[in-house]
């Protein structure tokens, strides 16, 4: 019988090296995802919404310059 196998035996999941992979892919997965959900908690920090804040104020000044208000007299 010929063996067409290439040698990669010892990367399956019954063997040592094979767990270790699963056991480091499945911590890694973990990892990423408790960084989305940080990212996605909307955590600022006091100066990054100082900033924003900033941000929204220097917009809404720009809008008001481009769209002025006109005096309504009755």
């Amino acid at each position: 019988m010929v063996n067409h196998s290439l040698g990669y035996e010892f990367l399956g999941p019954t063997e040592p090296l094979g767990i270790l992979i699963l056991i480091i892919g499945t911590t890694f997965t973990g990892m990423i995802i408790l960084i989305f959900i940080n990212v996605n908690q909307n955590n600022d920090s006091s100066s990054d919404r100082k900033r924003k804040e900033l941000a929204k104020e220097a917009q809404s000044k720009k809008i008001a310059r481009l769209y002025p208000k006109k005096n309504k007299k009755k």
